[in-house]
């Protein structure tokens, strides 16, 4: 057996998880604050001729030219589309930093794909970028089995991000078949999961750890469709060192693979998939309590509401169910254990997406090449393992020399 050089990541992991818990931006250019002006509306040409019409999107013109589906699709009065084009000078700087090919052609292919994933769809206007948290796009990925990649939409200080990296700098170029959006860079192809993780490791050095310990990363670097709720690394660390301890080790390696398998499902669920939750649409959504047919049974009566208010009890065996209401969402089925629950608590210091009730979605749709991640701030602890979490402020005494003296074995 071999030694694997992990004495020391334990607690490294631990330090870095308190230093940063942020996901960090890469972007390899200086941004400027991003004030959106209306632009002119040319509702005569099609996407197209809009976009040929322009000396800034004369490479992005040829690589559409170069794309008979594509070049179809915006030259289509009767279908709408939209379209975030990069200016020549984005696409320049995205080919001195990238390679894209060996041979010419297979550079041109890769190019094109990029293009494609530039296309949406639709006729997405500004404002309803602003509520469309994830958009389809026209690239096919074969890791997704042939179905169409997305774009997560983000709303950032004065504008508007795409898959957290490309910022928008112009809206609303309509024309006669959809909508154009100017944007700063080229959207790059997004990674396979494993990839994501690893190249933020202050967020999930504990994961890659533990995906690495449990061989799991392989499966998530070959899996063709996946939603991954990662825990983060303070997420780890709330489980005590005492707990941790154990899972790294190789006697509870079983139960931290079982963990693991909890997070992870095949069915590529983004955050669209639980637009329906919104407390503002109540129609469709269903509240999580004992009450709430009692509830809907007396809605049309007040003088019965007052009747009945006291004897309104929420009965259920959890009570922060009962104080806090919750919204119902679709379940998950994971690769070990029961499905995971997505809800969404409406009382105001805890507002927004949780997963079984008490663990909060931190952070949604990291878009990958191969599935989606959202980041949690608690790890589920599936039935059929049991672990001790301890304070973690009062576990010292099993952070102190454990993790100095930790040995990970292969």
């Amino acid at each position: 057996m071999r030694i694997l050089g992990l004495q020391c990541c334990l607690g490294w992991f631990f330090v870095s998880s308190i230093v940063s818990q942020s996901l960090p931006k890469q972007l390899a250019f200086q941004e400027t604050p991003v004030s959106y002006q209306p632009m002119e509306i040319d509702s005569g040409s099609t996407v197209y001729d809009t976009l040929k019409k322009e000396s800034r999107f004369s490479e992005v013109s040829i690589l559409i030219e170069a794309d008979k589906l594509l070049l179809s699709r915006l030259q289509d009065p009767g279908r709408q589309t939209t379209f975030f084009a990069p200016t020549n000078e984005a696409i320049s700087r995205f080919l001195n930093r990238r390679e894209t090919g060996p041979t010419e052609e297979e550079s041109l292919r890769k190019l094109q794909q990029i293009i494609r994933y530039h296309a949406v769809p639709g006729s997405l206007l500004a404002q309803k970028l602003l509520v469309t948290p994830v958009a389809k796009t026209f690239h096919k990925e074969d890791y997704l089995e042939g179905k169409s990649q997305r774009i997560k939409i983000s709303q950032v200080d004065d504008g508007l991000r795409l898959n957290e990296e490309v910022l928008v700098k112009e809206v609303d170029l309509v024309a006669s078949n959809g909508v154009i959006h100017v944007v700063q860079e080229l959207l790059a192809e997004p990674s396979i999961v494993t990839k994501t993780l690893v190249e933020h490791p202050n967020k999930f050095s504990a994961l890659n750890l533990a995906l690495q310990i449990t061989g799991l990363d392989r499966f998530l670097s070959e899996v063709r469709g996946v939603t991954l709720l990662a825990p983060s690394n303070l997420a780890f660390r709330n489980l005590g060192c005492k707990s941790i301890n154990r899972l790294f080790s190789p006697q509870g390696r079983k139960d931290l693979e079982k963990i693991l398998r909890h997070h992870m499902s095949l069915e590529v669920a983004y955050s669209s998939s639980f637009k329906h939750l919104s407390p503002a649409d109540s129609s469709t959504s269903e509240e999580v309590t004992s009450s709430s047919k009692h509830k809907r049974k007396h809605k049309h009566s007040r003088k019965n509401k007052r009747k009945h208010k006291r004897k309104d009890k929420c009965k259920h065996k959890h009570k922060y169910k009962c104080d806090h209401p919750f919204r119902k969402s679709k379940d998950l089925s994971m690769l070990f254990g029961d499905e995971a629950r997505f809800v969404v608590r409406e009382s105001p210091n805890q507002a927004g997406l949780w997963v079984d009730y008490d663990s909060r979605v931190l952070h949604t749709d990291l878009i990958n090449k191969n599935g989606v991640v959202h980041v949690i701030d608690r790890v589920l602890v599936p039935h059929g393992v049991n672990i001790t979490t301890e304070k973690w402020w009062d576990d010292d005494q099993y952070c102190m020399g454990a993790m100095a003296e930790a040995h990970f074995l292969e």
